[in-house]
């Protein structure tokens, strides 16, 4: 295969009729960095990035173990592409370490949803920042050899390196090209869709509020249920009408990605996967409270066996893809293929759910989790690689943020949705005295104040609920497992290199 360029800009400009038409006055995508002359720059660089995904990854993990206690004690990446990597990281990782420290102090739960909003918002950034920077120093054919980096460092647990690893970050990404003068800022701003974020988030969270609260907190017909549905469907509908509307701006979801199949199927199953994976990571520490007694801590120590063997797998399997396999039959001519890592994780993820819905005994569990992690690793990051390979180079930020975008979706609807199950199967089996609880998934029940039977009845209870939930986890599995047959598999090369390189070949014979 031939090398090539880690720039954000093309060679040669495709044809203008492969271009979509409200693109036109858009201002080109800049290049970000320059080629690193050694592989000591390239490993500290990738280290770097890595470290700040470990930092969002240990904050995120933070939250699940403690939702039992603090229920009760309560009451993007087109910047990127014209200021740089570098810079939007570090601000997002400032915002990141404000953020944390403001959700030590909340103490009502508004404040708490406020400030785990805004987490996921930087979050999202600092993922998806990390994805194209990795992008951009690793060629698409070698990606495989470093996204195991990922795999590593989120294994260490190192949280007092915060600042240190912002320090770091700045001295090991040297800055290729000048901050943007207040004009070119200025004209930047001018190009960013905010009415279709302003819309997308309306539809998103009034539809999430709606699915959580209706029936539960408050009645269907409840008229702050019906203006959550009004603004849902209004904001809906304004945001798809936004999008095929052609606008001097980047849209918030370019949906011209969508005209490629594969990456329409990927995108499907990421969000699948969101659903999935934030279920998982929500649920089980409060099964493990519930159903076990254990506290939040132990809790949280017996998600070990699935983030060790997460992040070894997630190493190997990039490794593993890069092998060349033997899959044009009958010809049996060998290429680098992700197929086989795509099937194998969501096969491992739907066999895990659908363990985990039966699952009683902890020591069944831990195996489950194991599994789970074999999936997860191997679906991650090779995902990035599958929407690489079908789509151009300057679009690599652009469809890597719908990703992340798509994937939080999915786990915020995911997280709404079993919730609503639990609810549901809460109000059906728990004892008449104690149907209040099903009002909250992670409060843990005050067995002090049961006798022994209505102990029994409320644990067989939340045990029902969250075999329910995961019942539902391996249908989305299944599901996502069955559309890797429609996935195009030509190998980790991209389709302007493809062409590029096709061209030449051509006028040479």
């Amino acid at each position: 295969m031939a090398s090539t360029d880690i720039s954000l800009e093309h060679a040669s400009s495709p044809p203008p009729t492969l271009r979509r038409v409200w693109t036109a006055h858009i201002p080109p995508v800049k290049s970000q960095y320059k080629p690193l002359k050694t592989s000591t720059e390239l490993y500290c660089a990738l280290f770097a990035l890595q470290f700040s995904n470990m930092m969002c990854f240990i904050d995120s993990m933070a939250a699940p173990p403690m939702m039992s206690t603090l229920s009760k004690a309560l009451n993007c990446g087109y910047l990127s592409d014209q200021l740089g990597r570098r810079y939007m990281l570090l601000t997002s990782y400032t915002s990141l370490i404000g953020i944390a420290i403001a959700t030590g102090f909340v103490q009502r739960d508004v404040e708490l949803f406020i400030v785990r909003g805004l987490n996921g918002l930087v979050s999202g950034a600092i993922g998806t920042l990390v994805s194209a920077a990795l992008s951009d120093y690793t060629p698409l054919g070698t990606r495989g050899k470093y996204q195991g980096l990922q795999g590593i460092t989120i294994l260490g647990i190192e949280a007092p390196f915060a600042v240190i690893s912002l320090v770091s970050t700045y001295l090991w990404c040297p800055a290729t090209i000048p901050p943007p003068t207040r004009q070119e800022l200025l004209a930047i701003l001018k190009t960013i869709d905010y009415a279709g974020i302003v819309t997308f988030c309306a539809a998103v969270v009034s539809g999430l509020i709606v699915a959580s609260q209706a029936g539960r907190q408050w009645p269907v017909n409840d008229p702050r249920i019906i203006a959550l549905l009004a603004l849902c469907g209004i904001s809906s509908l304004a945001f798809l009408a936004l999008g095929l509307k052609y606008r001097r701006i980047r849209p918030v979801i370019p949906f011209r990605i969508f005209r490629n199949a594969t990456v329409s199927i990927v995108l499907l199953q990421q969000f699948l996967m969101g659903a999935v994976y934030w279920a998982f990571l929500y649920f089980i520490p409060s099964y493990l409270q519930i159903a076990h007694g254990m506290n939040p801590l132990r809790a949280a120590a017996h998600m070990l066996p699935w983030l060790l063997p997460h992040g070894v797998w997630m190493t190997l399997s990039g490794l593993v893809m890069t092998w060349r396999w033997p899959l044009r039959w009958p010809a049996r001519k060998k290429q680098v293929s992700y197929g086989p890592m795509m099937w194998l994780g969501y096969a491992c993820l739907a066999l895990a759910c659908a363990g985990i819905a039966c699952a009683r005994d902890v020591a069944g569990l831990v195996g489950l989790e194991v599994v789970f992690a074999l999936g997860t690793g191997a679906v991650f990051q090779n995902s990035v690689a599958v929407l690489q390979s079908h789509t151009e180079q300057d679009e690599t930020a652009v469809v890597l943020g719908v990703r992340s975008m798509v994937r939080g979706v999915g786990g915020s609807i995911g997280s709404a949705v079993g919730t609503v199950i639990i609810g549901a199967v809460l109000g059906e089996y728990l004892p008449e005295r104690w149907k209040g609880l099903k009002s909250s998934a992670f409060s843990k029940p005050p067995f002090a104040r049961m006798t022994a039977d209505e102990a029994r009845l409320t644990v067989g209870s939340f045990e029902h609920a969250i075999a329910w939930v995961f019942v539902a986890c391996a249908g989305a599995m299944v599901l996502s497992f069955a559309l890797c047959v429609f996935i195009a598999d030509h190998g980790l090369e991209r389709p302007d290199i493809k062409e590029k390189e096709r061209r030449m070949s051509a006028e040479h014979m």
